[in-house]
């Protein structure tokens, strides 16, 4: 029996084991967050602040003029 999980595991990818180990920790620590209402507020601010990260250079690539935020150019 030992001999057969000894060789599973050495046949499975060592990447696949950390995402296995990656899945359940998200999924144990999303538990968490999901128990209490405060921790679904924090997670939507942090969820917030990213979306301001990813919006910024887009915006200012596109819509926003560089030259009202930096003077000098």
């Amino acid at each position: 029996m030992a001999e057969q999980i000894h060789s599973a595991a050495a046949d499975t990818p060592i990447w696949r084991i950390r995402l296995g180990l990656l899945d359940d920790k998200v999924r144990s620590n999303w538990a968490l967050f999901v128990q209490t209402k405060i921790g679904l507020i924090g997670l939507g601010i942090i969820g917030f602040y990213l979306l301001l990260v990813v919006a910024y250079p887009v915006l200012m690539n596109t819509v926003w003029s560089p030259a009202v935020y930096d003077p000098v150019i």
